[in-house]
């Protein structure tokens, strides 16, 4: 996701074992840097709202290794979203040069 006026960076999924799969995983941005929020529903209890999540690693390690694999793959992502801009601005200025020509 390209907008900086979102909390949400991306929107993943994963196949885990080629048997489960998990979809509307979020990659946030929070003042203590990216997350991995898994898929939630939100409900209110006493006039308040709460969250909880649909589904989730149940062991910390598992849960480690989710977000490890996770935030992995967003910086690939974004890695390959940057090049591709880096190399469209080279590539219009280098028409723009010869378009003065």
């Amino acid at each position: 996701m390209d907008n900086e006026n979102t909390k949400v960076k991306a929107i993943a999924s994963a196949n885990i074992g080629g048997a489960f799969a998990i979809h509307g995983i979020r990659i946030m941005d929070s003042h203590n840097g990216l997350f991995v929020q898994m898929p939630q529903d939100s409900y209110r209890k006493n006039g308040k709202m709460e969250y909880r999540e649909i589904c989730h690693p149940i062991t910390a390690e598992a849960r480690s290794e989710l977000n490890d694999k996770l935030m992995e793959a967003y910086k690939q992502m974004r890695n390959e979203v940057e090049s591709e801009r880096e190399g469209f601005n080279e590539t219009e200025e280098e028409t723009a040069f010869e378009q003065s020509m």
